[in-house]
């Protein structure tokens, strides 16, 4: 559970959007102050499992291309 990148994306969103609510709200600055300096490790804990653990599901890009785009083909791009 904690190295799934969705759940662990979504803790950590749902984390964010409680301590912004409480900013709002006027919640004690203990507890704000806690959970901001908490929230770096959080971000970058997430930013680890995503990368880590993350599956990419798109085709991989051919040795000559720089680029690419999954749902649309590079002629339909009319720049070429």
């Amino acid at each position: 559970m904690l190295k799934n990148p969705a759940f662990v994306v979504a803790a950590v969103t749902l984390y964010l959007v409680v301590y912004t609510l409480l900013l709002h709200n006027g919640a004690s600055m203990n507890i704000l102050l806690t959970m901001f300096l908490i929230s770096p490790a959080l971000v970058l804990w997430m930013v680890y499992v995503v990368l880590k653990y993350g599956k990419f599901d798109n085709k991989e890009l051919e040795p000559d291309q720089e680029w690419g785009y999954s749902d649309r083909s590079r002629e339909s791009l009319g720049t070429f």
